[in-house]
């Protein structure tokens, strides 16, 4: 399976040419003109040389002294390093622009060599601390992050600064100096921990599908029965999916563990098959789940539950946006799932308010309200029953683990085992 746009495409190689003035020959390097001598043989040398380094640079123009880059021109170069790098994992790239965006708000016009461990504490601080909004807007304001995730973007910066080093941008000490920081330790600091992810249950599943548009409970629901990560459900396509046989399989790719040379090979049994079904009706090369059809399926509910008669007030398509600011994409981005799944329990538990009011006025006991889930949390589900039903080998083999301590950390073994061996020996 390969996702589309995510071939990056090939530079076009400059061409050497002559200068009739200076009697030399000459290429454009990024704007910039490079003599390579009046020799036609040592030219041609100089001109493989020099096209060589510039596409190393990610075809780039050669960088200034130390002394003269800034940290956001550091940023800029890195960035463009990484779009090449992380080619087929574009995510890997927006995450990055996250990570570094409060370097840039801090030290931005800072000369890159002169950033030291003491303003990366600074970074980091304003990191977990976050960001007020602004008071005359009441924008632009930033919760704090988590402490793994302040420490996921303090290495990312130090990442920059060490490639920054093997480009030969800045001296190694600058980068040297950064590694003395130390990543915040559990208890050791005032950033808030990531809450413990728990297993969907079916009830939760049933509670949100009134407010989930059928695209997204269809593949919560598949991520929920063969225990697949949300990147490789969302990134379905008919053509994908081997339907010979009982079992349906999909060979992927791309995914998480294809850079260390591990296969990852989805199942999907009549449970899953029955719910994916309907999305195999399209073109082979379609995204089964389209947030479009989201859009007109949320749109087509709102007329249906239009209270004002169709001759009177706006009629039909009327007041739609001519040039919307976000169109819908061709397929759902996990954040974007995320935040449709977040939208459904904060729907749920809006309803589950309204009644506890009536319930608690009448004396009948109120009824608690759902907790906030993930996608990811439909994969810790599948674990547990396949855990359940079979072993943790059949954990490993279904959710792809390289290593059997994640398929008992996603299966929550130790505690059970715990429990049972001290329900006997205890």
């Amino acid at each position: 399976m390969k996702a589309a746009g995510n071939t990056p495409r090939k530079p076009r190689l400059p061409k050497m040419g002559f200068h009739n003035s200076s009697g030399q020959f000459r290429v454009y390097l990024s704007g910039r003109e490079v003599y390579l001598g009046t020799e036609a043989v040592e030219a041609q040398a100089r001109y493989r040389r020099a096209v060589a380094e510039w596409m190393s640079r990610s075809c780039q123009a050669p960088a200034p002294s130390p002394e003269d880059i800034r940290v956001l021109e550091l940023a800029s170069r890195y960035t463009v390093y990484a779009r090449e790098y992380y080619a087929a994992c574009p995510k890997n790239v927006e995450r990055l622009k996250i990570w570094l965006q409060p370097l840039l708000d801090l030290c931005g016009t800072l000369p890159a060599i002169a950033f030291t461990p003491q303003l990366l504490k600074a970074v980091r601080t304003t990191m977990v601390e976050g960001r007020p909004a602004d008071p005359a807007t009441g924008k632009g304001g930033r919760h704090g992050w988590t402490r793994k995730y302040t420490n996921q973007a303090i290495q990312a910066i130090r990442r920059m600064y060490k490639w920054a080093t093997s480009e030969g941008l800045l001296p190694v000490a600058v980068w040297q100096a950064l590694t003395t920081v130390e990543g915040l330790r559990k208890g050791f600091s005032t950033a808030k921990e990531s809450g413990t992810r728990e297993a969907i249950t079916q009830e939760e599943l049933d509670a949100v599908r009134k407010y989930l548009p059928s695209p997204v409970m269809s593949a919560l629901e598949v991520m929920y029965l063969c225990g697949a990560r949300p990147s490789e459900i969302l990134n379905l396509r008919p053509r994908d999916i081997d339907r010979n046989g009982d079992v349906w399989r999909v060979v992927l790719n791309e995914h998480k563990t294809a850079h260390l040379g591990k296969d990852r090979v989805l199942h999907f049994g009549p449970k899953a098959q029955t719910v994916l079904k309907p999305f195999l009706l399209r073109a082979d090369d379609a995204y089964l789940f389209s947030p479009a059809e989201s859009t007109k399926e949320t749109v087509d509910r709102r007329h249906e539950a239009r209270v004002t008669p169709d001759k009177y007030g706006n009629n039909i398509g009327t007041n739609r946006v001519k040039r919307p600011k976000v169109v819908p994409g061709d397929h759902y981005e996990h954040a974007a799932f995320r935040r449709c799944l977040a939208r459904a329990v904060s729907y749920v538990n809006r309803d589950r308010k309204e009644k506890n009011v009536e319930r608690k006025a009448a004396g009948v006991t109120e009824i608690p309200l759902l907790r906030q889930f993930c996608p990811y949390e439909a994969r810790h589900s599948a674990a547990v029953r396949i855990r359940e039903a079979a072993s943790l080998d059949a954990v490993q083999a279904v959710l792809g683990h390289s290593k059997i301590d994640m398929s008992a950390h996603y299966a929550k073994l130790n505690g059970d085992l715990a429990a049972a061996i001290m329900a006997k020996i205890g």
